[in-house]
Parts: structure tokens; sequence; C-alpha cells
């Protein structure tokens, strides 16, 4: 027995010793020479990367739509032919779009920065697993293997310090390959579907936003003369002019071509936010899925480690009663000096 306990304790110390000396540092990649550890990072780096991609391009074309519609919006097209002045401004059709697509701008940024948080932490949580959390466990069961049941709880406490530095660890990795999975087998074809629309849709409005108007020139021969020194031939010319002026213009051709960037922006910002809830289900409700389960199991073995370990249990209602004491003493002290 004693033997059995010697070897068991001489493994655990090896064991905490290669912990220690274990090449794992914070940041994306560093790591990639370690064989288990680097795979595990690589697949959460990879799924990362392709996911900030996807959501960077969808970005990219929602600003493009919205900077060209914002610029439509802002057409008016005015004729001021000796004074007589009219405006017409067909852009005004887009303003709700606009508002839309602006809000899909927002939730994908959003997106965006939920990725690059995600991917610092991947840099973050194998330094934090495999360089604090594991050896605190393995010494933890070395403590107790040295000392027997004066320190009971400390089996308890390496058990469930290991059992949630892997999960921890094993989080990301899990989360990237149900997620890849899902993409490939259910959404990929249609990201391909709805971001190939949204391509046509913005080159189609890209080759609108010119709007021309031809505008057929006055021509005032006697400008020094004034406007009602002529005669009533020349009375007659400049309203004709301005007839003709006003007629140049088609306004229901203006409106209708209002009308079909109207549609393409509309068809754009409808596959855009297809394309965000593609985001949302592979990037939130995955990830917060799989963070239940984390969290479930955490519980389990935070229970389990109560239940097994009584003294733990007193030491950690004993910390949390100190952590109260001590925050209603600085409500006091704080309402004292008000």
């Amino acid at each position: 027995m004693q033997n059995r306990k010697a070897l068991l304790a001489l493994g655990l110390a090896v064991l905490l010793a290669a912990l220690l000396a274990l090449p794992v540092h914070m940041g994306n990649g560093v790591n990639a020479r370690l064989p288990i550890i680097g795979a595990a990072e690589k697949i959460s780096e990879e799924y990362c990367e392709e996911t900030l991609s996807k959501a960077a391009k969808a970005y990219v074309l929602t600003k493009v739509i919205d900077k060209t519609v914002s610029t439509l919006q802002r057409i008016e097209v005015s004729i001021t032919p000796f004074g007589l002045g009219m405006s017409v401004a067909p852009g005004e059709m887009l303003a709700a779009v606009n508002d839309a697509i602006e809000r899909v701008s927002t939730a994908l940024f959003s997106v965006m920065g939920l990725m690059l948080v995600e991917k610092l932490l991947v840099g973050m949580i194998s330094w934090v697993s495999f360089k604090i959390m594991l050896p605190l466990a393995v010494g933890l069961a070395l403590l107790y293997c040295l000392s027997g049941r004066r320190f009971a709880w400390s089996r308890s406490a390496a058990v469930f310090l290991a059992n949630t530095a892997l999960i921890c660890w094993l989080f990301f990795p899990v989360t990237a390959l149900v997620g890849s999975y899902v993409e490939q087998a259910y959404l990929g074809e249609i990201y391909a579907e709805q971001m190939h629309e949204v391509d046509s849709s913005a080159g189609a409005i890209n080759g609108m936003d010119e709007v021309e108007t031809d505008m057929p020139g006055v021509v005032d021969e006697d400008a020094d003369s004034g406007w009602f020194s002529g005669t009533m031939e020349k009375l007659e010319s400049i309203l004709n002019t301005v007839k003709n002026a006003l007629h140049s213009i088609n306004i229901e051709s203006l409106q209708a071509k209002a009308g079909e960037i109207l549609n393409y922006a509309d068809n754009a910002t409808d596959r855009l936010f297809h394309v965000f809830c593609i985001f949302v289900l592979t990037t939130i409700v995955i990830p917060l899925f799989m963070f239940f389960l984390l969290y479930k199991t955490l519980y389990l073995l935070t229970k389990n480690f109560m239940e097994s370990s009584p003294e733990a249990k007193r030491l950690v209602y004993s910390a949390a009663a100190d952590v109260k004491r001590i925050g209603e003493g600085k409500k006091e002290e704080t309402a004292s000096k008000e």
C-alpha cells in the first residue's frame, strides 16, 4: 500500500513538473508545434478565421449597398429655366430600405466583434488550462497523496479543477466542429446562394447610380435688353422653351428607375438578413448551447465536489460569508461618510 502511494505521488510529481515545463503560450498559432494542443487550437482558429472572413465579406457588401443607396437617396432633380423652379426627389423611396441596410450592417459588425473575441479567447484558454488549472489540480492531488486524510478535501478539489480545465479547453474545438458540421451539411449551399444574390443586387445597384437628365439649352440672344423688352414672339419663345424643358424630364421614368433600385436594394437586404441569421445560428446559438452544456457539466461537478467533501463545502460557505461581511462593512462605511 505504501509503495503504491509512493509510486502515485512520484507519478503526480513528474506530471506536475511536465505541466510546468510544457511550452504553452498565449496567442494564436504559438502552440502549433504541440501535438494535441496545437491541433485543437488549429481547429478553433480555422473556424474563427473562416467565419470572420465570411462575415467581413457580407459586411463590406452591406456597406457598399448602404453607401450607394444613401447617395441615390439624396438625388434631387431641379430645373430653373428663367427663374421658374421645380424639383423632384425620387430617392426618397429608398429611405426605409436604407434604414434596414444600416441595421443589418450593425448586426454583422457585432458578429465580427464576437468572432474576434472568440479568436482571442482561443489563444488564452490553453494557457489558462494547462499552466494554471491543471498544475493546481495535480498539486492538490499530490497533497492528498502525501497528507492522507488530513486534507481530504484536496482530492475532490483536484478532480473538480482537472475536469473544469479539460472542459474549458475542449469547449472551443467542440463548438468549432459542431458549427463546421452544421455549416457544411445544412447551411453551406444556402449561404452561397444568398451571397450570390447579394453580389448580383449590389452590381445592379452600382450600375444604376448615375441618373442622367438631358436638359435642352436655353438661348437668350438679347440678354442685354431685359426679359420684358421683347416682342410677343419672344415671350412665346420663352414659354415654349420652359414647356420643352419641363417635358424633357420624364418624371415617370425617374420614379420607375427609383422603384427598380428599391427592388434591388430590398432584395439585397432580405438576402443579407438571411446571411445574418446563418451567422446567428453558427456563432451565437450553437456556442450558447455548448456553453449551457458546459455550465450544466460544471454545475454537476461542483455539486459532486461539495457532496463528496463536506470540509470543502464548509470552506466555500465560510469564504462566501466573509465576502458578504466585507461587502456589508464597506456599505456601512460609505453610508457613515455620507
